[in-house]
Parts: C-alpha cells; sequence; structure tokens
C-alpha cells in the first residue's frame, strides 16, 4: 500500500475498459473514484463494482454523473476534492458510439458525441489541473482506431475521437513543464458490453474484424486497462503526448 493515498479517477468506469482500468490501478494500490451515466441500474452497478474493489484494500468513491452535463462535471470534481490524498491519475474513459450516414446525423447527435468525448475530456483536466499538477499526476485519454482510420457510418465518432488526440499532444505540450504527463490509448476492436451489442445489432461484423485483424482475435478490456496503467505510472516517465495502439495490428498492418 501506497504510503501517501493516491486517487485516480477513471470515467465511465462501470463496465468494459474503464471498469478494467479501475480495477488494474486498484489492484496497484490506488484509491479510485469510478463513475456511470446516470440510469435505471447505475447506483447498483457502481455498488456491485465498489465491492470488488474494495477487496484490494482501497478508498472507493462512486458518482452517478453524466460526463457531458455540467453537473456531472461539477459531481466529480467535488469526489476528487474531498478525497484526503492526491489525484495522481485522470482516465478520461467515458464514452458513446454513434453510426449513421453522415446525411442522417443531426447537430444534436453531433453535440452530444463531442459533449462526450472530446469536451468532457478538456472540461475534466481543466476542473482537475490543480490537483494533477500538485500530485505530478498523468491523463490518459482514450480514443480508437477510429481517429486513424476511415470507417464508413462513423464520420462523427471519428472526428471526436481524433479531437481527443489532437487535445492529447496539445496539452501535454502545455503540462510539461507543471510535470504532468498526457497521453493516449486507441483501442482496436476489444469485446466488452457495447462491442457484443454491436455485434448482435449487426453494426459490427466479427468475422470481418477477424480476418482484418493480423493477431487473429479480439482484444480484451484487462489488456487495454495494463497499457493505460503503464502510461499512468512510473514506468512511463518520459512518455507523454503519445498515442498508444492497442489493436492487434490492425491500423498497421497493409494487407
Amino acid at each position: 500500500m501506497r504510503a501517501t493515498r493516491e486517487l485516480a479517477l477513471v470515467t465511465g468506469s462501470s463496465s468494459g475498459i474503464g471498469a478494467a482500468t479501475a480495477h488494474e490501478l486498484a489492484a496497484r494500490g490506488f484509491d479510485v473514484v469510478i463513475n456511470r451515466v446516470p440510469g435505471a441500474a447505475a447506483s447498483s452497478e457502481l455498488a456491485e463494482c465498489a465491492v470488488q474493489l474494495r477487496a484490494c484494500g482501497v478508498e472507493v468513491i462512486p458518482v452517478v454523473a453524466d460526463v457531458g452535463e455540467d453537473d456531472g462535471v461539477a459531481a466529480l470534481g467535488e469526489a476528487v476534492d474531498r478525497h484526503s490524498g492526491r489525484l495522481a491519475v485522470l482516465v478520461n474513459n467515458a464514452g458513446t458510439g454513434l453510426t449513421k450516414p453522415v446525411e442522417d446525423i443531426t447537430a444534436g447527435d453531433w453535440d452530444r458525441l463531442f459533449a462526450v468525448h472530446a469536451k468532457a475530456h478538456f472540461r475534466l483536466a481543466a476542473r482537475c489541473s490543480a490537483a494533477l499538477k500538485a500530485a505530478g499526476g498523468a491523463v490518459v485519454n482514450v480514443s480508437s482506431v477510429a481517429a486513424k482510420v476511415g470507417l464508413p457510418g462513423r464520420v462523427a465518432y471519428s472526428a471526436t475521437k481524433a479531437a481527443i488526440e489532437g487535445f492529447t499532444r496539445a496539452l501535454a505540450g502545455e503540462w510539461a513543464r507543471d510535470g504532468v504527463r498526457v497521453n493516449a490509448v486507441a483501442p482496436g476492436t476489444i469485446r466488452t458490453p457495447l462491442v457484443e451489442r454491436n455485434f448482435q445489432r449487426g453494426l459490427l461484423d466479427p468475422d470481418m474484424v477477424l480476418a482484418r485483424t493480423p493477431m487473429g482475435r479480439f482484444g480484451t478490456a484487462e489488456e487495454v486497462a495494463k497499457v493505460i496503467a503503464f502510461l499512468a505510472g512510473p514506468d512511463a516517465s518520459y512518455v507523454t503526448g503519445q498515442t498508444i495502439y492497442v489493436d492487434g495490428g490492425w491500423t498497421a498492418w497493409g494487407g
């Protein structure tokens, strides 16, 4: 256990990559603020996740909040302020998807995607900046392979993820002298509950994804979480402004 209590805030952490990241950081001794968007099962899902994390001997603060809304950002910031230790890690993971032809995307669709993705990343980083600088902390933003390659039907989603990577590079340069590192991970097709639903709805073809992936398998949330934990930790002390693609070679393959 760390002598000084260190806190990690992981948004969108009730399932999938966010939950795996919260578990990975808790196992490394971080207290954790976990988060889920409001909904019928929000409190119970977070409570169940908190029980599992507390088995690691850490403090867990569940916060039901929508990062795309003003009061959601405020609630997460207040949870950080109430903690007695240092905010060492901010993982901007919360997100939502959209698959539509460009002519069917509404202004509301576009604004909502940017609110939950790029705008929330910016607002949480700004809200937590003093705490992160005091701790010499790290920010890890979650991007996607969609930031790098063109995926039909994913125009708005791709735009938000590309914005996140630009934000990551610029903020890394801005905060480097303050001792805060800022990086991103860009997962490929990871077998999460969201991806499973996309398979069932016909929005993703698992056979086509596997055929296009050099490693010939889907990734796991735990594999992405370990890369996030690396970027957040001391072994990445000279790494900032980078995006690590965790995609089984999907974006690198020319076949």
